[in-house]
Formats: structure tokens, C-alpha cells, sequence
């Protein structure tokens, strides 16, 4: 793409003259945003490197400098200057921008040349920018899949599936087996090899594999764990079946035996396929309530605490409209309503938040929390199952049906 022209301004201070520009990064996913900070801190040969989030600022070292100044040295005005001369890049991933600052000790020198070397060094750091966003931007992108094992307790799929992202062998039926059931998962990962082979390739495998498994549990509602080697895969190499799968929270639970459970929805590929469709920013919240509510289904034991994971992750979804109200119960409630076009149990939602507000500011070793009787009869009713299911609903059908406007114009 054609970028705009960077800005040169002005950002002086008491003891220095600088200069500084700015590009416009909008338009980089979150690899695009790595692979330039990695890039950055290889080719500056940083002294410093420091994240302060959104903001990571990187302190050039002398010898970048140097490397960046030396064919021109002889048109700046004084040669002596790169004993006084610090740069920095700032790269804020909120505002999707990178800025260059140029600084150069005043009182050495006279003014006037001062302002004019400063402003052609930081236009050198400028075009050494351009010239790397201009790489990354045309870098060739490979799509791939590695192989990754992951271990089930709860549930017992049978087949293999292909759900676009990922595909995943759960292997045979074992509904009596004693132990952890072993699933087999292909997922997709994108490789990025720049012009420049000086580069290398990069890829974000980590961060993809959380990402897709994160994902898959909550389309599934079922936990998945770290492997156990011993465990082994009883592969049944046919496709499995699906199901569809009305997600009403009022209506009975699909899953009736979590133990034995094979029900499998047939919506999964196009859940995949419309998270994918949501801008960057939009997927990181999404993602993070994701993984509240997986974070949920895993505490067995203590449901206080899957409780709370469950309604932070309501709490952060809801945080997409905040036309809806200032209180945070009652956005809750309004994104419940809105993705559901109906009227949530308000009561249910409000005695959740007051469990989430115990965990957290309280804490669960508080006693008068534990041995409260209003807090016990919630925890030993089906509440807890309701709740589960209710953010599992919401959090499906908005990306299912209301995601839509927050989705990349890419």
C-alpha cells in the first residue's frame, strides 16, 4: 500500500532539539506488528527496549545510527554530531502507529544547524521505516498447519472433522475408558518470508495454537488439557458427525452427560470463519472473554471462581457498548438481551456480579463469603450450570449473528 508521507515536527525539550514522524500501521495484524518490533530490535542493536502497554519503545544504539548516517555524513553540517545524536522508535499498538524521535544536544553546536541536521536525520530514519513497512507489506505469506495433541476428560467425540482453521481426530468412542482421551489437532498458522532474505521467516505458532484452542473449547464447551505422553490415540480416520444446535438459554441443556457427551455442532467452521472476519481489535476482546469463560469450565472445584470467570466474561463483551449504561450489571444485562432479542432473569445476573465482587476484592478465603447462606444456596443449586451455559449462548450467538459491525473492512 501507499502509505502516507511522515510527518516531520517538532518535539524539543530543555536540553535537546528534536524532530519526529509518524506512520500510520492501521492496517498490520498483530504478526505484521511483531514481525516490525522483531526486525527492529535486530537491526538497531538496541541498548534499550522497553513495553509500557500499548507503547513499546525501542532505543536505537550508537551503531544504528552510525550505519543509517554514514553514506551522508558529509551533507550534514557537522560531522562531529554522532557523539550527541539519541533515536528512539515508539510503536503504539492501540492507536496502530509508529513514531521516530530524533534528538540532538543543544548548546554544542549553533542553533540554526542544529534544527537543519536534526530534521535531515530524522528524514533518514524516516525513509528506513518507509523502506521496512514497505517490506513487510509485501511480504509473501505461506499458509501451513502443525500438529498438536491435546488431551480430553469430560466428553467423548468420535471422528475427524475439518472445521477450516483447525482439524481435529478425536479418534474412536471410549465411553468407559479411565483415563484422558487423546485428540490430534491440525491447525493453520501463517509463515511470512519478507523480499529481503536477510530476514528470515517468521511465524507465530504459540500464539495461534492459544488462539484456535482457545476457540475450540468454547465452541465445543469442553475443557482440553496438556497431554499426557503415555496416553494414546485410537484413531478412527472416518468423519464424525455433526449436530445443530439451538443455543436458547431458556431451553434445555444439549448436553445432558458432560462425561459422555459426543455431541458435536455443525456450526464450528463457520464460528472459526467469523471470528476471523473481525478486525484486530475486536478479536482481542472477543478472545480475552473467550478465554474468561474457558478459564470457567476449568474450575471443577470451585465454582465461586468459575462463576466469576464466567460473568467477567459477559463483563467483557458487554464492554463493546457502552451505550447501553455506565453500570456495569445493567450492560450485562443489555448485551444478554440484545444478543438473545429477550429478557434475561436480571436477579440471576445482579447475584452473579455480587459473586464476582466477593472473589475479587474479597477473595475466597474471606469466611464470611464462604459460610454466607445466601451464597451457598446459589452455589449448591443448578445455578452454576446455568450460568455457564448462558455465557457460552452469549458469547456463540454474538458472533454468530451480531458480530457484523465490528468486522475488518480488509
Amino acid at each position: 500500500m501507499v502509505r502516507e508521507k511522515a510527518l516531520i515536527e517538532e518535539c524539543n525539550t530543555d536540553e535537546a532539539v528534536g524532530r519526529m514522524f509518524k506512520y500510520s500501521i492501521a492496517d498490520f495484524s498483530l504478526d505484521k506488528i511483531d514481525i516490525l518490533v522483531t526486525i527492529l530490535i535486530q537491526e538497531t542493536q538496541l541498548t534499550q527496549y522497553l513495553i509500557d502497554y500499548p507503547v513499546a519503545t525501542i532505543i536505537c544504539a550508537q551503531s544504528h545510527l552510525e550505519k543509517l548516517t554514514e553514506s551522508t555524513a558529509k551533507i550534514l553540517y557537522h560531522k562531529e554530531l554522532k557523539d550527541f545524536i539519541s533515536n528512539m522508535y515508539c510503536i503504539d499498538w492501540k492507536r496502530k502507529e509508529i513514531t521516530g524521535r530524533t534528538f540532538i544536544k543543544e548548546g554544542i553546536i549553533d542553533h540554526k544547524h542544529t534544527v537543519q541536521d536534526a530534521i535531515k536525520i530524522a528524514k533518514l530514519f524516516s525513509g528506513y521505516i518507509q523502506s521496512l513497512l514497505n517490506n513487510i507489506d509485501n511480504s509473501r505469506i505461506t499458509s501451513n498447519y502443525f500438529l498438536h495433541k491435546i488431551a480430553l476428560w469430560d466428553a467423548d467425540y468420535s471422528g475427524s472433522y475439518d472445521f477450516g482453521d483447525v482439524r481435529v481426530d478425536f479418534g474412536i468412542s471410549l465411553p468407559d475408558r479411565k483415563d484422558y482421551k487423546v485428540a490430534i489437532c491440525e491447525m493453520q498458522y501463517n509463515q511470512y518470508q519478507l523480499n529481503n532474505g536477510y530476514y528470515g521467516t517468521f511465524s507465530f505458532i504459540e500464539r495461534r495454537c492459544t488462539t484456535l484452542l482457545t476457540l475450540l473449547q468454547l465452541f465445543l464447551r469442553t475443557p482440553v488439557y496438556a497431554l499426557d505422553s503415555k496416553t494414546q490415540l485410537y484413531s478412527e480416520q472416518k468423519p464424525g458427525a455433526l449436530y445443530i444446535i439451538s443455543r436458547d438459554y431458556n431451553k434445555e441443556d444439549y448436553i445432558t452427560d458432560k462425561i459422555n457427551n459426543s455431541i458435536i455442532p455443525a456450526d464450528i467452521k463457520h464460528l472459526y470463519d467469523s471470528f476471523g472476519k473481525l478486525s484486530h481489535d475486536y478479536k482481542e476482546v472477543f478472545m480475552n472473554a473467550s478465554s474468561m469463560y474457558v478459564k470457567g469450565l476449568k474450575q471443577l472445584g470451585n465454582q465461586f471462581q468459575a462463576i466469576t470467570y464466567f460473568i467477567i466474561a459477559l463483563e467483557t463483551l458487554s464492554n463493546l457498548y457502552p451505550e447501553i449504561s455506565d453500570n456495569k450489571v445493567e450492560r450485562i444485562i443489555g448485551l444478554i438481551n440484545k444478543v438473545f432479542g429477550g429478557s434475561v432473569n436480571e436477579e440471576f445476573i445482579d447475584l452473579c456480579y455480587k459473586i464476582r465482587c466477593t472473589y475479587v476484592h474479597a477473595g475466597l478465603s474471606n469466611e464470611s463469603a464462604i459460610n454466607n447462606i445466601f451464597f451457598k444456596y446459589i452455589i449448591h443449586s443448578d445455578f452454576y450450570d446455568y450460568i455457564e451455559r448462558l455465557t457460552n449462548f452469549t458469547l456463540i450467538r454474538w458472533l454468530e449473528n451480531d458480530s457484523t459491525r465490528f468486522q475488518s473492512s480488509e
